[in-house]
């Protein structure tokens, strides 16, 4: 216990130092096609990653869902993806891109409710394939996306 301390100032700082080391590994994993914008074919590429990483890591996700700090998980990685999309969103809306609500709201709705359909998927019984499950998500994420036409 008092090694822990030494490195962490409590459960919930090791935790956000984890959460980071796998978002690290998430990273560098992604295939070096995806091109890091705000078009529904990152976000696509983005969230085929996302399942595929939480099934190959499936032993610790399960533990994470079954944890007190369940909750604080969640928190730390949707603020994370939340700053993410937020900088892509504002880089497309400065070269074109259209949104119905502002950067910040689109962001924190695209963030939560992809995160929670993930949590819905994951934690049942999975009679969904994955495909299906990306394809339902991207449906309503480009729904959500309009370029402005150049003339």
């Amino acid at each position: 216990r008092a090694t822990f301390y030494k490195h962490y100032e409590d459960k919930y700082a090791f935790l956000k130092q984890l959460v980071g080391s796998l978002r690290d590994s998430f990273d560098s994993r992604l295939p070096k096609t995806i091109k890091p914008d705000a078009t529904t074919t990152y976000y696509i590429e983005y969230l085929h990653a996302i399942v595929n990483f939480l099934l190959e890591n499936e032993k610790i996700v399960k533990n994470a869902f079954e944890s007190d700090v369940f909750l604080l998980l969640v928190e730390i990685i949707k603020e994370k993806n939340y700053e993410d999309t937020c900088d892509r969103l504002t880089r497309s809306v400065a070269d074109g891109m259209q949104l119905p609500a502002s950067v910040e709201t689109v962001a924190s709705m695209m963030t939560g409710a992809v995160a929670t359909a993930i949590i819905r998927w994951f934690r049942g019984d999975r009679n969904l394939p994955v495909n299906a499950l990306v394809e339902e998500v991207s449906s309503v994420i480009k729904s959500m996306q309009t370029k402005v036409p150049t003339i």
